[in-house]
């Protein structure tokens, strides 16, 4: 049962690869983080420190949208959307979830919710942001 579990002891970037390979995803290492290829790049974090990893994609914001804008456009999806958080940083737009590994996470919930996340941002763009996210 450990062996189906992602777990401190074995959190790595090598380890989170390997599930998604045995689960037929586009998944690489770069920069020190797993990316994952689905409906958007997903980026996953690892914080050894906090047992934690952070699943995490990025949009742009248009050069013409306003700083209130780009709040109101974050502000809207984060009071609309459970699964994902988002933060404005200058012109970027992040999706972000954070995933805590103490007490194991099953290697199937990790994939199904890294699916799951992949699927939100494009609809919330869509939703609140079609006018000022590229």
């Amino acid at each position: 049962m450990k062996d189906d579990l992602i777990t401190p002891e074995n959190l790595s970037n090598e380890f989170l690869k390997s599930i998604f390979d045995d689960a037929y995803m586009d998944s690489k290492i770069e920069n020190d983080e797993v990316k994952v290829r689905e409906e958007v790049i997903v980026r996953i974090q690892i914080d050894n420190e906090k047992d934690r990893m952070r699943l995490i994609t990025i949009y742009r914001f248009s050069d013409d949208s306003s700083d209130m804008d780009r709040l109101i456009c974050s502000n809207n999806i984060n009071s609309n959307y459970i699964l994902v958080s988002t933060s404005v940083y200058e012109d970027i737009l992040v999706f972000y979830h954070d995933l805590i590994v103490s007490g194991g996470i099953p290697k199937k919930n990790m994939v199904l919710t890294l699916k799951r996340f992949a699927t939100i941002p494009s609809i919330a763009v869509s939703n609140f942001g079609s006018d000022i996210v590229l």
